[in-house]
């Protein structure tokens, strides 16, 4: 008696492509979904419009991709700040709207954690689109 698994072993093999080129798409659009979040989040009133436009998708290889904010203060909006004065000089210093301004104290902001909720809407849309993708990858045609 002879057993053949040949056959077998092709399907699996189409199957596994299938899968990992899901996977491949659904990673740019789960990272797509991130983005619209970060893009659309109400955390913030984005005066200048700098910080949603710095907002990019880096790519790190068919199954990594990344977020990144490229404005300075990014990290004091999803981090908060306290109030604070200046260290060594009388006052701080400001220029909004092309007029500068003096203040001898600032108040300090709360966390506006826009960063967290786009990763976690990235999350959810994961699970989604990678389960739909493998289940449609392992479907025979």
């Amino acid at each position: 008696m002879r057993i053949d698994a040949s056959e077998f072993l092709r399907s699996m093999a189409t199957i596994e492509r299938r899968v990992l080129d899901s996977a491949r798409v659904g990673m740019s659009d789960v990272v797509k979904v991130a983005y619209r979040n970060a893009k659309d989040t109400t955390l913030f009133k984005d005066q200048t419009g700098e910080l949603r436009g710095t907002i990019d998708i880096v790519d790190r290889g068919a199954y990594s991709k990344r977020l990144i904010w490229r404005a300075k203060h990014a990290r004091y909006l999803t981090e908060g700040t306290k109030a604070h004065g200046p260290k060594t000089a009388p006052f701080l210093r400001f220029v909004i709207g092309g007029r500068v301004i003096f203040a001898k104290w600032v108040r300090g902001i709360s966390k506006r954690p826009f960063d967290a909720n786009a990763a976690a809407a990235g999350s959810q849309a994961m699970s989604v689109i990678l389960n739909e993708g493998a289940e449609r990858a392992v479907r025979f045609p």
